[in-house]
C-alpha cells in the first residue's frame, strides 16, 4: 500500500504497519539536482559560444555592454534549460516502447518537442524573458529579434538534450 500525504511517501503492506517512511519531496529534489548536474556536464558549451559569436552578438552590438550582458545570460540560460528539458524528456522517451517508430520520423526530436513539449518551451521563454527583464532592456525591434531567436533555440537545444540523454542511457545498458 502506498499513501502520499504531507510530502511523505509511506510504504506498507496494508495491515496498518508501515515498513518505511520516505520524504518524497527530498527524493524529488535530489533527482532534479542529479539531472541538472548531468545537464551541466553534458551541455555543449562550444555550440552555444559559436551561436552567440556568429548570430546574437552581431544582433546586439548596438546595445551598451551593461545591457548586452543580461541578454546573453538569458540566452545561455534558455539554452541550458531547454537542454535540461530535453534531457528530462529523454527518460520517458527511452522507456517508451514506440521509440524506434518515433525516432525514425522525419522531424525527429523537434517533432516530439512540437507535439508534446512546445507549451513548456513557450512558458520557459516567457519565464526567462521576465526574469531578465528583456522587454525593458531591449528596444522594441530588438525584442522581436531576440524573441525569434529564443523561439528557434528551444526546440534545437531540447533536441540536443534528448540526444545526449538517450546516448547516456544507451551507454549504461
Amino acid at each position: 500500500m502506498v499513501c502520499r500525504s504531507s510530502g511523505w511517501l509511506e510504504i506498507g503492506n496494508g495491515d496498518g504497519n508501515m515498513a518505511r517512511v520516505i520524504p518524497f519531496e527530498r527524493l524529488r529534489a535530489a533527482r532534479e539536482e542529479r539531472l541538472r548536474q548531468e545537464a551541466l556536464e553534458g551541455f555543449p558549451w562550444y555550440r552555444m559560444d559559436r551561436f552567440m559569436d556568429k548570430v546574437m552578438i552581431p544582433t546586439l552590438v548596438y546595445l551598451p555592454e551593461e545591457r548586452q550582458i543580461p541578454v546573453c545570460e538569458a540566452l545561455y540560460r534558455l539554452a541550458y534549460e531547454s537542454f535540461l528539458l530535453g534531457l528530462t524528456a529523454s527518460q520517458s522517451i527511452f522507456h517508451d516502447r514506440r521509440l524506434p517508430r518515433i525516432a525514425s520520423r522525419p522531424l525527429g526530436w523537434v517533432g516530439i518537442y512540437d507535439e508534446a513539449y512546445e507549451p513548456r518551451g513557450k512558458a520557459l521563454i516567457q519565464s526567462i524573458a521576465d526574469e531578465f527583464s528583456l522587454s525593458v532592456i531591449l528596444a522594441d525591434w530588438a525584442v522581436e529579434s531576440v524573441w525569434i531567436a529564443m523561439e528557434a533555440m528551444v526546440p534545437e537545444w531540447f533536441s540536443l538534450g534528448v540526444h545526449h540523454g538517450l546516448s547516456q542511457r544507451l551507454e549504461k545498458r
